[in-house]
């Protein structure tokens, strides 16, 4: 079976620097056509972010990738409020470092030194620890409710 995108890890997981955590993880190696749209969307917010960050919009246009930056914004917004209305005070700050981008074992290992974020995640409904690979997970119930949620944001 053909490799659906090949990441080469270039750095260490950020731990608890936000300056890290924003620099890049992998170096894309390689991409299935039929997840080119997975790439293309990730670079177009990316390079949304740069322009408007930059501040230099022109009057009467915007970036192409714009209005899926400010859908997207508005919907991770919504994820975490569901994410944190739905869940107990255990999942909570579990679920709240995995949204801020710790969402593999290792990160939450160095995070949690002195706690075992492990045995929350093996009590909850909601969490799980992958069992293929160091990806902290979501149940389809969990991840399907909050995508009904986010999908009824009124505008």
């Amino acid at each position: 079976m053909e490799s659906r995108v090949k990441l080469n890890r270039i750095r260490d997981p950020a731990i608890d620097d936000s300056m890290i955590l924003f620099q890049p993880l992998y170096r894309i190696e390689q991409v299935n056509k039929d997840f080119l749209n997975y790439m293309v969307i990730i670079r177009g917010l990316a390079s949304a972010m740069q322009y408007r960050m930059e501040n230099k919009k022109s009057p009467g246009y915007t970036h192409p990738f714009e209005p899926l930056l400010d859908l997207n914004t508005e919907w991770f917004r919504s994820f975490k409020d569901f994410a944190i209305s739905e869940t107990n005070m255990n999942e909570q700050k579990l679920l709240l470092n995995i949204l801020s981008n710790y969402d593999y074992s290792e990160d939450l290992d160095r995070i949690y030194r002195h706690e075992n974020w492990r045995a929350k995640a093996k009590s909850s409904h909601n969490i799980n620890i992958g069992s293929t690979s160091s990806h902290v997970l979501l149940s389809d119930d969990f991840a399907n409710a909050a995508k009904r949620n986010m999908m009824n944001l009124k505008r």
